[in-house]
């Protein structure tokens, strides 16, 4: 919800993972990258970033990517 809670991402990994944000299209509006054996959450921007409606949460390590999709409501 765009007045709801900020979404957050917790990282657990031996290298460095990148955290993107993107559009309904796929277009990266936003990145951030989280330091090895961090224990920390991470904020992603999502309500003030994305517009209502579909957009994607993609993390990075090397070779693994995982993509998830996040409904952003009014």
């Amino acid at each position: 919800s765009k007045k709801g809670v900020p979404l957050r991402v917790a990282v657990e990994s031996e290298s460095e993972v990148s955290i993107q944000l993107l559009d309904s299209a796929g277009h990266g509006i936003w990145k951030s990258s989280v330091s090895p054996m961090n224990t920390g959450w991470t904020e992603v921007p999502a309500t003030s970033r994305c517009k209502i409606g579909v957009c994607y949460v993609s993390i990075s390590a090397g070779t693994f990517e995982k993509v998830v999709g996040i409904v952003v409501r009014p």
